[in-house]
């Protein structure tokens, strides 16, 4: 199937102009202060995009159909797609495009995937078939379509420009009380099982890039309820999660009771309650976004060089919209709370945050190890 992705692919995007000029144009989005909305605007104007998430969102159903161990993934990586697709369609049209879609692909992938045997183990077979499939793809994308409909009510009771703490812990209060899971991942829609799914990802990339390690202290900044922690409880020795919003902290702390080795914290940015030289590694994936603070980014820098032992790693991820003034900012930023810059990178946010179809920037600083002169007068002071 992956061979061919790129037929079905520009065979449908010929096919499909013809039914939503027939029904309205889906593309256009309502015109809301949601940058939900104005973010998907973006994506529907270009037409090359929408070919690229669509080709993301069969190679999902590919997974989905062999059901292979990233299923839940592929559940998520679908449901994102068609959000991104057809999140601002009329509901009165929604089931003329189910139909168009789950009619095409059917032909095209009839033999392939029609009814057939899959085998699940040696002893055992089940018939399933790809227009049910599809239709129960359908009904869950009618249900996490909903779940955008919260941002708006978020931005109405909690709106903020993110520029002081107090603010933030409301917008990220008023968040958790709507749905944490979706707030803080709106690849999530709110499942669970997806929500864990997602965080295991974020998770397994700090392993693969020796960021964890079975006697780490580890902690990440804004944590929300937990969803990485719960992974890295069983990679790392401790894990802390630190957050500015105490309703996040109450429900992560009841989600993750079963993880000794895991303490979550409220915590406005200015102090951490940890000892100073204690981490391994500190780090947070997007949570700068949310702040529009210069003396917060200060305090949060300044706190990350306090807790981290020498040769360990701050690392943070960005938007990939930042421009090069801002990085410079940044990287003299850490150097000015004694951090070393180890690399600047784009990273493909796909694998971290889950709901990203761009390359995030990943900043990775590191606390210098004194030299021997330093360490020579730390002897003599002990």
């Amino acid at each position: 199937m992956f061979g061919e992705l790129s037929v079905v692919v520009n065979e449908f995007m010929r096919q499909e102009p013809l039914l939503l000029e027939s029904i309205g144009d889906p593309r256009t989005a309502p015109k809301t202060a949601s940058w939900l909305d104005d973010t998907c605007r973006k994506i529907r104007r270009d037409i090359q995009s929408r070919k690229e998430i669509f080709r993301d969102g069969l190679m999902a159903l590919e997974g989905i159909l062999k059901q292979d161990d990233d299923y839940h993934g592929h559940i998520s990586d679908w449901l994102r797609c068609h959000c991104y697709l057809y999140g601002g369609l009329d509901p009165k049209h929604t089931a003329t495009v189910r139909d168009f879609e789950i009619d095409f692909l059917l032909k095209q992938f009839d033999g392939i995937y029609g009814i057939k045997k899959r085998e699940t183990d040696p002893t055992d077979t089940v018939d399933f078939n790809l227009r049910e499939i599809l239709m129960d793809l359908y009904a869950q994308f009618e249900s996490a379509r909903d779940c955008f409909r919260l941002l708006s009510r978020i931005d109405s009771l909690a709106r903020s420009d993110h520029r002081d703490s107090k603010e933030i812990n409301h917008y990220w209060n008023v968040s958790a009380s709507l749905s944490a899971m979706f707030t803080i991942d709106w690849a999530s829609f709110g499942r669970e099982e997806l929500f864990i799914n997602n965080g295991y990802r974020a998770a397994s990339w700090l392993r693969e890039e020796g960021y964890v390690s079975p006697s780490a202290h580890i902690l990440q900044v804004g944590c929300g309820i937990g969803r990485i922690e719960r992974h890295l409880a069983l990679m790392a020795g401790h894990v802390y999660g630190a957050d500015i919003s105490e309703e996040m902290i109450q429900l992560g702390k009841e989600w993750l009771s079963c993880h000794p080795n895991v303490t979550l914290f409220k915590t406005d940015g200015s102090r951490l309650p940890l000892q100073s030289g204690t981490l391994d590694t500190v780090f947070s994936f997007l949570v700068f976004i949310h702040i529009n603070s210069t003396a917060l980014w200060h305090d949060i820098f300044k706190e990350a060089a306090r807790v981290l032992k020498p040769s360990g790693c701050y690392l943070f991820t960005i938007g990939a919209d930042i421009s090069r003034q801002n990085r410079i900012a940044i990287e003299s930023l850490g150097e000015r709370v004694g951090l070393k810059t180890d690399r600047i990178i784009r990273v493909n946010s796909r694998r971290i945050n889950s709901f990203s179809y761009e390359w995030d920037w990943l900043f990775v600083f590191r606390k210098p190890t004194p030299g021997p002169a330093v360490a020579t007068l730390l002897d003599n002071r002990l």
